[in-house]
């Protein structure tokens, strides 16, 4: 019987998913979240795009006449990162701590029917 150690320690197994897990949450923040066109007067089209997941943390609108495109105005919004960012490492916390919670208990009943 091995002796449990008293440092935290991640395995193998659990490192892998959870860099699946963060590569899914990195895809979803920079990912284009959504469109918005708006018509403005004098035939001024608006576009917004946004990028973030849950919050949007950046957005850059772009104003176009029917023939000519006009400078981009991009915005952060830094509060939203900060939540983006506090969002993603509460799921991988989560995460972790489910996965070796399920390992620990899947090898502690495998050393009793031993």
């Amino acid at each position: 019987m091995t002796e449990s150690r008293r440092r935290f320690q991640l395995h193998l197994s659990t490192c892998i998913v959870l860099m699946f897990v963060a590569g899914g949450l990195l895809s979803a923040n920079l990912h284009q979240r959504w469109t918005h066109n708006r018509w403005e007067e004098q035939h001024i089209i608006t576009t917004s795009f946004g990028y973030g997941f849950p919050f949007c943390f950046y957005e850059t609108a772009t104003r176009m006449w029917p023939s000519k495109v006009m400078e981009p105005a991009n915005a952060w919004f830094y509060n939203n990162l900060f939540l983006d960012l506090t969002f993603a490492f509460c799921i991988l916390a989560f995460a972790a701590a489910a996965l070796e919670f399920l390992q620990r208990r899947a090898s502690k009943k495998l050393e009793t029917r031993n």
